[in-house]
């Protein structure tokens, strides 16, 4: 079973007319009446994914299908994607963005007019040599001046945050090293006032984060 809920999360987000949603999967169990209703070329790439990613791909290509559905007027069957350079879907023959990230059992989407990316992580402990990988000297020192804990959430927010930027531009995950972030009482000032970012409050152990151009 999903759950999928409505989340409008700041008078920002309504203004702009962006839709943003989370579903909770209750299992890992494929789900083939969803399967059975998307469009052939999503099926295709189920198909090829191991089977143990199958269930939360189908969930959430299905999620991501229906909205488009309600919001362009046409069938689920006749809902085609094109793809950027480094993968980033594109819904044919309208002019919705949409965005969708996925972490556990728990999925993140959005859909709006303008441009838009999201990002989902579940914190975690990390390998030693990712964070010095993702993050700049000044963001380095920002991570460093709290404790273990702390550090981990406040690099999951900053790994959130520079997810959902590439994801809004199509970018490759090479461009994430590329970002830098300056904090100000703790809040992220991203350098070009073109790109919006929306901390997403979706529990305590979960980071995630919206950006919108």
């Amino acid at each position: 079973m999903i759950r999928d809920d409505i989340q409008m999360l700041s008078s920002a987000l309504a203004l702009d007319e962006i839709g943003l949603y989370r579903a909770d999967t209750a299992n890992n169990q494929l789900n083939m009446d969803m399967y059975f209703r998307l469009p052939a070329a999503q099926k295709r790439r189920i198909e090829r994914l191991p089977e143990a990613l199958r269930p939360i791909r189908t969930a959430s290509a299905y999620l991501i299908c229906s909205r488009l559905s309600a919001l362009s007027g046409l069938d689920i069957s006749e809902i085609e994607f094109s793809y950027g350079p480094y993968g980033k879907p594109y819904c044919r023959d309208t002019n919705i963005s949409f965005s969708l990230s996925h972490s556990g059992d728990l999925i993140l989407y959005a859909l709006g007019r303008r441009p838009l990316g999201v990002d989902v992580e579940y914190i975690r402990p990390v390998k030693s040599g990712l964070i010095p990988w993702l993050c700049s000297p000044e963001e380095l020192e920002y991570l460093s001046g709290s404790g273990d804990e702390a550090a981990l959430r406040r690099f999951f927010g900053l790994w959130t945050r520079k997810e959902a930027f590439i994801k809004t531009r199509g970018l490759s995950i090479a461009d994430i090293r590329k970002l830098h972030f300056d904090f100000l009482d703790g809040s992220p000032v991203f350098p070009n006032g073109r790109y919006y970012f929306e901390r997403l409050e979706l529990g305590e152990k979960v980071c995630a984060a919206l950006c919108i151009e």
